[in-house]
């Protein structure tokens, strides 16, 4: 099942937390409605929800179009504002 957690734009943005239960893993990735890419230097943050700060664990660009997250854990992906096309 494909679910988006976060209309494609250009705009900062965060998904929803996005809850892995132990044992399992859910694959997260850019997705446009254009064939387009990101402009170069362009990265999606992944990041490790804990109780304090949030832990930085890896990014989506060109070249890491998607990543499997394993749980039990919490994440969120953000995106950064940019001039180009619209990417979730």
């Amino acid at each position: 099942m494909t679910t988006s957690i976060l209309a494609p734009g250009n705009d900062a943005a965060a998904t929803v937390d996005i809850a892995v239960a132990a044992g399992s893993q859910v694959t997260v990735g850019l997705y446009s409605a254009a064939a387009a890419a990101l402009p170069p230097g362009v990265q999606f943050s992944i990041e490790q929800i804990t109780p304090g700060a949030a832990n930085y664990v890896g990014m989506l660009d060109n070249s890491v179009r998607s990543i499997s997250l394993g749980g039990p854990c919490t994440y969120r992906v953000r995106r950064p504002e940019y001039a180009g096309p619209a990417f979730g």
